[in-house]
């Protein structure tokens, strides 16, 4: 058969027998080409690229593994890919579309699988991180060559552990003064509850003894009544000054070291009362009418109850004084606590800015 040349409809003239035979096989090869169909490698429905990074620091983890389990559905083996210096890797193509499973690992991280749905003939780029085993001290490193190092940052940084450093030493002074203010404001309503509670005790001990008081007045004006001229009118009314005396007493205990010029003036008065109850040691004629042991009596009474109101208002005086100190003392209390809070607040602040501080220094000093 003569050798001729005859064009191909496939763009090309071609010298060689027979034509029509090649032009055949021209137009199967490039139909194999479109459908995807090679007898070496197979086209990638969906070009997979991964990013690895530390959830905590953001840098790349080299060296992670990514496998992808339903890469290829024909095929037994996974697709399985190893991240770079920057953290990326390169899957194998993912010869189908749909839902895919990424499978990610790293020492020293915690495993992660994501769940991932892929339209067909796309390119498509997924970024993940990984939580470390241990978040305070991350596996992660800067890569080669690289400096993290950010001056503004650390110099602010430094200015800030400076001005806490300052702030704290002013929150502990703070907190030495609340101290001592609370300190004080307890001892003192510590001393007001204990003269207080004294001072009532006498009191309560001056209106008992002024009821006694009053007692053996009443009897001394009944006799002056029904037995005039009686021998033991005296008697009682001796009973009453003593008993108006001892009620004058208490009230001395229960004032302590406040005004006691009417308690002088009670004094007084029971000192002239007193000449009533005495005519007996002398043994002399009794001077007195039954109306002028009436009206003594009558003295008595007034001097022992008046000593008893006035010890009762020298105790709600001290119980008042109480009562305000404690207020004092609990106000104090909260004062120191809301400092020692604020004290804690700032070392905890100061602590942490401390550990972002050396964080810039390593970084800077690489």
């Amino acid at each position: 058969m003569p050798i001729t040349s005859r064009p191909c409809k496939y763009g090309k003239n071609v010298d060689i027998i027979p034509q029509t035979a090649f032009c055949i096989l021209l137009a199967l090869a490039l139909t194999a080409g479109l459908l995807g169909v090679t007898t070496g490698t197979a086209r990638a429905d969906v070009n997979l690229f991964v990013t690895v990074k530390d959830c905590v620091t953001g840098l790349p983890i080299a060296g992670a593994q990514i496998k992808v389990p339903t890469a290829n559905l024909n095929l037994k083996s996974a697709s399985q890919a190893v991240a770079n210096d920057k953290g990326v890797a390169n899957v194998d193509p993912l010869r189908t579309e749909g839902r895919h499973i990424i499978e990610v690992s790293a020492p020293g991280y915690r495993s992660l699988s994501l769940d991932v749905t892929f339209p067909a003939w796309t390119k498509q780029e997924v970024e993940i991180c990984l939580q470390p085993e241990n978040p305070s001290t991350s596996p992660a490193k800067s890569p080669a060559g690289t400096s993290d190092c950010n001056r503004a940052a650390l110099a602010m940084a430094e200015q800030r552990v400076a001005n806490l450093e300052t702030k704290l030493d002013q929150a502990d002074t703070a907190k030495g003064d609340a101290l001592d203010r609370w300190l004080q404001a307890r001892e003192d309503y510590r001393e007001a509850k204990v003269r207080a509670n004294q001072s009532q005790n006498r009191a309560n001990d001056s209106a008992r003894t002024a009821g006694y008081a009053k007692r053996h007045a009443e009897t001394a004006m009944q006799l002056a009544r029904d037995k005039p001229g009686s021998p033991t009118i005296y008697q009682y009314i001796e009973r009453a000054v003593m008993r108006a005396e001892i009620a004058q007493g208490y009230a001395v205990a229960a004032v302590d070291g406040g005004n006691l010029q009417e308690v002088i003036l009670l004094h007084q008065k029971l000192t002239a009362l007193d000449l009533y109850g005495v005519i007996e040691y002398y043994g002399a004629p009794n001077p007195y009418t039954d109306a002028e042991y009436i009206k003594a009596a009558q003295d008595i009474i007034k001097v022992a109850e008046r000593a008893a109101e006035i010890a009762q208002a020298a105790a709600d005086g001290y119980r008042a004084t109480r009562d305000e100190l404690l207020a004092k003392q609990d106000a104090a209390s909260a004062a120191y606590l809301k400092a020692k809070e604020s004290e804690a607040a700032i070392k905890s602040e100061l602590a942490q800015t401390r550990v972002e501080l050396n964080a810039l220094r390593d970084a800077c000093s690489k």
